[in-house]
């Protein structure tokens, strides 16, 4: 099997996942200084990955500490400009993005019917600078399809 592939230049499906195994591969995680969010940093962390976590303050959270593996950036993901900086500082200090986790939210501790319009608005507002993956044909997940 792996002779007529080597030969043939056509890689199967394990081979594939072989070569995969060994690349390494990055995650981004928005929200991701408390809660679930700190869980899957840690989670992919724990897999190899390169993690870039996110939240309004999540350098001054103490909740996660920055290392060759792991980059921190600071801000509200509904806005653009934090968006943008997170995909630059994946693709910069480790050359892809692989993985996207949207865990951001807002938390209202009151009851859903004391909630004002301005509330309920605020909730579609945090979703506007959210990052959104799109596989190129670069990108093997969307060459494999």
């Amino acid at each position: 099997m792996w002779d007529n592939e080597f030969l043939s230049g056509e890689k199967s499906d394990l081979h594939y996942q072989l070569e995969m195994a060994n690349t390494q591969r990055t995650a981004i995680v928005t929200g991701g200084s408390q809660g679930i969010g700190a869980g899957l940093v840690k989670v992919f962390l724990n897999r190899g990955y390169n993690v870039v976590a996110n939240s309004r303050n999540i350098t001054k959270s103490g909740a996660l500490e920055a290392s060759d593996k792991l980059a921190l950036v600071d801000g509200n993901i509904a806005e653009a400009a934090t968006a943008a900086k997170i995909a630059e500082v994946a693709k910069s200090k480790f050359g892809s993005i692989d993985a996207l986790v949207n865990n951001a939210g807002i938390y209202f501790s009151k009851p859903f019917t004391h909630c004002t319009v301005e509330d309920l608005l605020s909730l579609d507002e945090s979703r506007a600078g959210r990052l959104e993956f799109q596989p190129t044909p670069k990108t093997p997940c969307a060459s494999r399809q």
